[in-house]
């Protein structure tokens, strides 16, 4: 499980061969979260909302270059 990028107290990380939709995993040392690429829609889990709100920043700007690292690690 690849990280994918570390943002102050928390990390996302990206499984091979994980299920669809495109998602990364947010984690910190008490939460956990799966959020999707394509509009940072929660799947799955909880996060504080400054985590999030982070996270969705952060994957709205690197949109393109997730969803190719997830076509890559899905082969």
């Amino acid at each position: 499980m690849p990280e994918i990028a570390r943002l102050g107290s928390f990390k996302l990380l990206m499984f091979f061969q994980d299920e669809n939709p495109p998602h990364v995993h947010v984690k910190g040392s008490d939460f956990a979260a799966k959020m999707r690429i394509s509009n940072g829609d929660l799947l799955a889990g909880d996060a504080p909302n400054k985590v999030l709100k982070q996270a969705r920043r952060w994957v709205e700007q690197h949109r393109a270059e997730l969803l190719a690292m997830w076509d890559e690690f899905q082969r």
